[in-house]
This record gives C-alpha cells, sequence and structure tokens, in this order.
C-alpha cells in the first residue's frame, strides 16, 4: 500500500469517526446481511489490500494491532467495531470486536436481544476502547446492562480521553 493509500484510508476513518461521535443519532441498526459483510469480508479492489511486499507484522504494528488481529480484519477501513445490542429499544451492552458478525452470532447464543447498533469504528483498538467506555458511561450499562467491567477503568491514562462521565 502506497503513502498516499494509507494517508486516504486514515483520513476516511477518522472523518468517519468524527461524524459518528458529533452526531449520535446517526447510530443504525445493521441487518443480518449487513452483519454477514461486516468488517471480516476480502478486500474488493488492489488499492484496499496491504502490498505483497509488506510483512505482516510491520502493516499490525504501525496500526497498533497484532499480527492475529491483522489477519482477522484483513482488507477492513476500520477494523474495530463499537457495537450495542438493544433490548426493548434500550442498550443494554456496549462492545468492540473486529468481527462483527462473528461476535454478534456468540452473543445470540446465550443472550436475547432485538437489534445491534454499530456506535462507532476506530483503527486502533485503544481508539475503540474510548469510544465503547464513553458509551458505556452514556448508556450506564455498567448498572443497568449487562457490562460487568469498564472497558478502560478511571485510573488508566487512557481515561483521559473519555469525555462522558463515569457512573457509580
Amino acid at each position: 500500500m502506497n503513502i498516499f493509500t494509507r494517508l486516504a484510508t486514515t483520513l476516511l476513518a477518522v472523518l468517519g469517526l468524527v461524524a459518528i461521535l458529533a452526531s449520535p443519532a446517526s447510530a443504525q441498526s445493521l441487518t443480518a446481511s449487513d452483519m454477514s459483510f461486516a468488517f471480516g469480508g476480502k478486500a474488493t479492489s488492489a488499492a484496499a489490500a496491504p502490498a505483497a511486499t509488506t510483512a505482516p507484522v510491520a502493516i499490525a504494528s504501525a496500526r497498533g494491532m497484532t499480527q492475529t488481529e491483522m489477519q482477522e480484519t484483513q482488507g477492513a477501513v476500520a477494523p474495530v467495531v463499537v457495537y450495542g445490542l438493544a433490548v426493548a429499544g434500550r442498550i443494554a451492552y456496549v462492545g468492540i470486536t473486529n468481527n462483527l458478525a462473528r461476535r454478534t452470532a456468540q452473543h445470540a447464543a446465550t443472550r436475547s436481544f432485538d437489534s445491534v447498533v454499530r456506535l462507532g469504528s476506530s483503527t486502533t483498538r485503544n481508539g475503540a476502547r474510548v469510544i465503547e467506555q464513553n458509551n458505556i458511561n452514556r448508556f450506564n450499562t455498567i448498572n443497568r446492562g449487562w457490562n460487568r467491567i469498564n472497558s478502560i477503568s478511571p485510573r488508566n491514562p487512557l481515561s483521559s480521553r473519555v469525555t462522558q462521565p463515569y457512573r457509580r
């Protein structure tokens, strides 16, 4: 992947993230067909796929991901998705994943929920954790939902990037 393609991909991901954060109403429910394709598919163009001469480890470390995470999300523009599980019109669980279809199937095996809502995405795991924690705080899923722990402890240095107040 050349430098211009990498910059364009990063810029699109950042602009998408800003649009999602600026307008929480833009969160949308995903259909079953959306979930089957969601971020786990192969790239459809040569520009979106990593160059054959670039080692997977180099790409993974440049994005702040492990080699395994990179292989699981090959071809995705924003590989780490923040999602919510809605029950009776209310977000009951907030999570992150690099393969939304797989994670939704895992939840469906143990829980009953109405829909999956895409709350945001990031090209880095830590970026997604910040979005996840903001939504855990926003929807209070620790006290009134299925989240058992915070994604980012209030004592973690990353908590300085969390804008929604923690709830007790």
